[in-house]
């Protein structure tokens, strides 16, 4: 992943590029309103272009995001200030992933999260399969509980195929190269890796631009939860994901791509399961 400093000179500056085309910028309100709609905000459209010229603006990325968060905490959304709503969000979002791979993470051995970010969803896996062991990893101290390990960034310290599985959801397109996140997984693993990541609804039918589109719909889940993670917008196709693991020895035995499945953000999600 990168440095913060640099990730937010890029990101800044791929927001800027993204939102100055009129229409990519089209395209990304209409994401906007639709995630507001569904979240509950009183006023989706004015909400939806003050954030999107706030982001399309000169400041740093920093005074950005402290100025929007400055609005969007203060709103009321189903009867609750949005900023104690956030829990309820989160809570559903992890019950949703959880529907989506947990049929598929298998009930014993020793696992490891990777990205494992809040560690909520590291928390609903041991909740539902007490038999297994978990280690959860990530770059940041964003779990309030303490149950995420810190780690480089690069390289997890546990033996090549530790873990008998290694699952990530939606982490690697956090990764500047995600090849690298994809290397270590593979590494780590000895039976099975499952992935759950984002992928673009395609409005333009350009990959490129979809992906543009999937960017900065991606960044408003971030300013939504207001998370510190790094979202560079490495995304790739279903069908690259799995090659990208099958350069590593591993072979795709499951796929389902499950379309706009969150409320509040307008793009896919796809689940990859993968085996020696």
């Amino acid at each position: 992943m990168q440095e913060k400093s640099v990730y937010e000179n890029e990101i800044n500056e791929r927001l800027k590029r993204v939102l100055n085309d009129p229409e990519l910028y089209s395209y990304c309100l209409k994401a906007y309103i639709n995630a507001n709609q569904k979240t509950g905000f009183e006023k989706p459209e004015e909400t939806a272009e003050f954030v999107l010229k706030t982001l399309a603006g000169e400041l740093s990325l920093i005074e950005k995001e402290k100025l929007i968060w400055e609005i969007l905490g203060g709103y009321v959304v189903h009867g609750i200030v949005f900023r104690d709503y956030l829990p309820v969000m989160i809570q559903n979002r992890v019950n949703k992933m959880y529907s989506q791979i947990g049929a598929y993470i298998l009930d014993s051995g020793v696992a490891a999260d990777y990205g494992a970010g809040l560690g909520d969803f590291m928390r609903k896996v041991k909740k539902e399969k007490p038999n297994l062991m978990i280690e959860g990893w990530d770059i940041g101290n964003d779990d309030a509980k303490g149950d995420v390990n810190i780690y480089d960034g690069k390289h997890i310290p546990r033996d090549n195929q530790y873990y008998d599985q290694v699952w990530q959801t939606t982490v690697l397109h956090h990764f500047s190269n995600p090849i690298d996140g994809v290397k270590e997984m593979a590494r780590l693993a000895k039976k099975r890796i499952i992935l759950l990541e984002t992928l673009p609804l395609g409005w333009l039918g350009d990959k490129e631009k979809d992906f543009d589109v999937t960017f900065v719909a991606d960044y408003y889940y971030r300013l939504l939860f207001k998370s510190g993670e790094p979202v560079p917008g490495s995304y790739r196709t279903k069908d690259e994901w799995i090659k990208f693991f099958e350069n590593e020895g591993w072979r795709c035995v499951n796929s389902e791509v499950f379309g706009n499945d969150i409320d509040f953000a307008e793009f896919s999600h796809v689940r990859i399961v993968l085996e020696k």
